[in-house]
């Protein structure tokens, strides 16, 4: 809603010893997934992927017609709830680390699709918001796990930090 767009995805890099480096999906097209669905939209770091280009090179990918691109990957056309139109990805740094990217796609204008994409004061407003993801998802890691133990602590907590991420980048939540 703050940058008028249709849908946002916020990924978080993960490491798995037999597949490699991922990017799993905490939020995707505007829904919060749980343990169980992160499967289905993960994005394997090597792939010809707008969230993997911004995530492997740490830099903005920015298309602002995507119709006349063949090289889009079909997750874009078979999992997003609109066809893809433009797109902006951003990379959640924490301290020069990569640690997610932050995927938003479809800028409107007027109700319509902009045939324009994402402008530069959209990419700055995504960085603010970045920055402050990337402090999130960096205490939430902390607090995941058990210091004494060193075990997950339950899906359910993760959850509910998960939704107040959520309602700090609805617009009556920034800096709050």
């Amino acid at each position: 809603e703050l940058i008028h767009a249709s849908g946002t995805t916020i990924y978080i890099l993960e490491e798995n010893h037999s597949t490699g480096n991922y990017l799993k999906p905490l939020v995707w097209d505007d829904s919060i997934l749980s343990p169980v669905d992160f499967t289905k939209y993960i994005v394997h770091l090597d792939a010809d992927d707008y969230a993997a280009k911004s995530a492997r090179f740490t830099r903005i990918i920015k298309e602002a017609n995507i119709n006349t691109d063949a090289s889009i990957a079909s997750r874009y056309k078979e999992q997003l709830n609109s066809p893809l139109h433009n797109i902006i990805c951003i990379p959640i740094i924490y301290k020069n680390q990569i640690i997610g990217v932050l995927e938003v796609y479809n800028k409107k204008k007027d109700a319509l699709i902009s045939s324009q994409g994402f402008d530069q004061a959209d990419q700055d407003t995504l960085i603010h918001i970045s920055e402050h993801i990337s402090i999130a998802i960096t205490k939430l890691n902390l607090i995941q796990y058990d210091p004494l133990t060193g075990l997950l602590r339950p899906d359910a907590f993760f959850e509910k930090i998960i939704q107040k991420i959520i309602a700090f980048l609805t617009p009556q939540g920034i800096g709050h």
